[in-house]
């Protein structure tokens, strides 16, 4: 999982303004789903389609305990986490732009990252029209 972390953590540096020379690595816990819904608070409202969490407070990313390291989508909530953990550990206070940001560097992951298998882009597709309609961004 360290490397995985490490890996998407170069590609944030590489695709983002954000720094992430000397970001240390956050805890990853696995939950059940309704372990990872009761941590939902009201402000996470959109974030109910999400497979993963970021508690700010614990530098702990929560991921479901059916995650898995192989499925591409799940690697790009991974990735939205970690984003959160770099935009913490540089001081960002305002969560639209931290959400904003996160997204948008997700599904660049993705489009990126998916092969030319058409339904594997059509889950992409829905994936970023169902989140950008709950959470309205852009």
């Amino acid at each position: 999982m360290k490397e995985l972390m490490m890996s998407l953590l170069l590609w944030i540096g590489a695709n983002s303004t954000l720094p992430v020379e000397g970001v240390p690595l956050p805890e990853i816990e696995f939950l059940s789903s309704e372990e990872l819904h009761n941590l939902y608070t009201v402000e996470d409202a959109c974030d109910t389609n999400y497979r993963a969490l970021y508690d700010m407070n614990h530098t702990i990313i929560y991921l479901l305990d059916d995650w898995d390291e192989s499925n591409l989508i799940d690697r790009s909530f991974l990735l939205h986490e970690l984003v959160h953990h770099v935009q913490k550990e540089e001081g960002y206070e305002f969560r639209v732009m931290r959400e904003e940001e996160s997204y948008l560097l997700q599904f660049s992951y993705l489009e990126e990252s998916a092969t030319d298998d058409s339904d594997e882009m059509l889950r992409i597709s829905d994936l970023f029209y169902i989140i950008m309609n709950n959470c309205h961004i852009m």
